[in-house]
């Protein structure tokens, strides 16, 4: 993980950047952060935020190369964040529903779980039930270059909608293993 960041932060040094690099390099200080929330980190999730809207490049929600994945992550940071750091539900659950809008939104299995979570998570199991129905009916996508990825997250999806329908007022397991 040092080595990505180093290597990001060099690609972020570069005038004009790609915007990959603002994805890679937030990515990967999520994921450091992930693990060792505290409260004298309040700033990092609107560090965060900005990162991602920067690796969208003005691209409409779930556009973004190669698969929406700065949308995902922006979506994830509104969601998880304390709202005294940024985070703001309602937010993540109107960004993942705009980027379900996007040609490329059904190719990544990942963005139908987390707008699943995201309906779930503002008080609307029923509709999160029905997303995960409809990823697990539409079964593996045939566009994009993630056929691994979405193989795994289709048995995610099928484990999430199970405890879902089983337990409809618990939380699955979205932070453990359902996306």
């Amino acid at each position: 993980m040092t080595r990505g960041l180093e290597e990001s932060e060099r690609c972020l040094a570069h005038t004009p950047h790609p915007p990959a690099c603002d994805l890679w390099h937030g990515s990967i200080r999520g994921i450091q952060a992930s693990g060792s929330w505290n409260p004298m980190q309040l700033a990092l999730p609107k560090q965060l935020l900005a990162e991602f809207r920067a690796a969208r490049a003005g691209d409409p929600p779930g556009a973004d190369p190669p698969d929406g994945a700065a949308t995902r992550a922006e979506a994830s940071v509104l969601m998880r964040a304390p709202s005294v750091a940024g985070g703001d539900l309602k937010a993540a659950r109107q960004l993942m529903q705009a980027a379900s809008a996007a040609p490329i939104f059904a190719c990544t299995v990942d963005n139908r779980i987390l707008l699943a979570e995201t309906v779930a998570r503002t008080g609307d199991g029923t509709r999160a039930v029905a997303e995960l129905r409809a990823a697990l009916a539409a079964g593996l996508p045939t566009c994009g270059d993630n056929r691994y990825e979405n193989a795994s997250d289709l048995e995610d999806a099928a484990r999430c909608l199970a405890r879902l329908e089983e337990h409809p007022d618990q939380d699955p397991g979205w932070d453990d293993d359902c996306g």
